[in-house]
């Protein structure tokens, strides 16, 4: 049976450094499941109507997908707005629950397997994976890796932690 590995924490914390170590060093398989949220609702996708019809069409780019960092602005740090996103998005843990029993049953049994989330201890993940792996850096040092590699404002970086 593949060994599943929950990696989580904060945002910025370096959940993505960790996982691309370990599919370096020992080939394992990496799901971000932020990443992989983003595709529930891209265009075409029954996600992106409802996105688009809970928080605005301004939240389009001239390019038809969902801009992000507009759409982050109008719902992090709002426990009410993200809850509203979240259900807009549709069934996420359902979604992760069929890629988790898909590797359950599909990857050798000497796969690594990670599913990085920043909600793992949420809900029935724990349930599913093998182990958790918890990681974590000071405020400040996640503060300037969100300045420095996803070019946020200080206040913007500073409204996601929170």
């Amino acid at each position: 049976m593949p060994l599943i590995i929950g990696v989580t924490g904060s945002i910025a914390a370096g959940k993505s450094l960790l996982s691309s170590h370990l599919v370096k060093r020992y080939g394992a398989l990496h799901v971000d499941a932020d990443r992989e949220v983003h595709q529930l609702y891209a265009p075409g996708r029954p996600g992106f109507g409802r996105v688009v019809a809970a928080f605005g069409e301004d939240i389009v780019g001239p390019d038809g997908i969902i801009d992000r960092r507009i759409l982050g602005a109008k719902g992090f740090g709002d426990a009410a707005k993200m809850a509203a996103l979240r259900e807009a998005i549709g069934d996420i843990p359902a979604h992760f629950m069929a890629v988790i029993q898909g590797w359950r049953e599909e990857l050798p049994a000497d796969a690594i397997a990670l599913f990085d989330a920043v909600n793992i201890l949420e809900g029935d993940y724990m349930a599913v994976v093998d182990t958790a792996w918890l990681v974590a850096c000071e405020r400040d040092t996640a503060i300037e890796r969100m300045v420095r590699d996803r070019g946020h404002s200080r206040e913007e970086a500073e409204q996601r932690l929170a």
